[in-house]
Parts: structure tokens; sequence; C-alpha cells
């Protein structure tokens, strides 16, 4: 045998057994019922090896070598479990997982938190909001007539920097503290 062919025979047995099979941990997570846990994670404790279920809870893992893992279940609303699983070379291990559910505990929030309404609108209509400084200024807190708002609207404009005549000065004015 030349040193070419086995160059390539050597080559091809190392990647062989780089890519071999070495075990697989399989099954179906479920709940008390026996009703499949789509979506629940599936994984190899300290080790970055894992999987979600289908549709119908099953779930496959290839370990990256044989030997005992420690395989993590967790679904969220169940209680997660650990269960320590042994593969041998080539082996497919099969784990039927029941997790119990569980209330999750969520501390109470509460909103003290009001907001006055300035004016309510059915349709819509040009609304300038402006900080409460400037709303003070032009002396303006709340809706007007169309001839009160010119000096609200110069003011808005001043604000942005704007010249001009605004052709269509806004109908009303919410401040609020900014």
């Amino acid at each position: 045998m030349s040193n070419r062919t086995s160059a390539a025979v050597l080559l091809l047995l190392a990647t062989s057994a780089a890519l071999a099979f070495h075990g697989s941990i399989e099954g179906v997570v479920s709940d008390r019922e026996s009703r499949a846990l789509a979506g629940a994670q599936v994984w190899l404790e300290e080790k970055p090896v894992g999987a979600v279920t289908d549709g119908s809870g099953r779930y496959f893992i290839e370990v990256p070598m044989h030997g005992t893992y420690r395989v993590v279940y967790q679904y969220m609303g169940f209680e997660s479990e650990t269960l320590s699983v042994t593969v041998a070379h080539g082996e497919r291990v099969t784990r039927n997982v029941v997790l119990k559910q569980t209330s999750i505990k969520v501390p109470a929030v509460e909103s003290r938190a009001t907001r006055e309404t300035v004016h309510e609108s059915k349709t819509p209509e040009p609304t300038a909001i402006i900080p409460k400084a400037a709303a003070e200024k032009a002396r303006k807190t709340t809706c007007g007539d169309h001839g009160s708002w010119c000096a609200v609207a110069e003011t808005v404009r001043r604000l942005r920097g704007e010249r001009g005549v605004n052709p269509r000065p806004a109908r009303q004015i919410l401040a609020y503290p900014i």
C-alpha cells in the first residue's frame, strides 16, 4: 500500500470515529393526565446539549459520549425534574417523564397612578402637546376656540425653532409635566 493510500485510510478511520454514534436519550414528557407537554425543555446538565419537545411531547438527545448524564426536564408551570441516565456506546435509552404541575407565586402589584384626561375627542383634531411651562407661559392649559390658540401655536413654533404663520393651528393643548 502506498503512503497516500495509507494516509487516506487513516483519515477515513479517524473521521468515522469522530462521527460515530455514541448513544442517545429519547422519550416523552407529559403531565399526570398523560397529556403531552409540547415545548418542554430537556438538556444534559453541565453540557451544551439539549432539545425541546415536539407537539407530541417527544424529545431526542444524542449524547456526546457514552457515560452517565444528569438529564434536566423543565416546563413552565411544572416542577423541574432531574434524572441520572447511563448510556452505553451506541445505546438508545428511553426515559418517559411525568412532570407535576405546580402553582407559581407572583407578588401582588398595586398601581396608584392616575392621569387626568384634559380633553377627549371623538374625531381627530390637530393637537399640540407642549411642556406644562410653555402652556402656562401661553396662559392655556385646556381646550378653547380656534382664535385663542394663535398665541399657543406661536409658542409651539418658537419652541421648535420654526418661523412663519401656521395655517392650521392646534385646536387643543394637552399640557403635562415633562
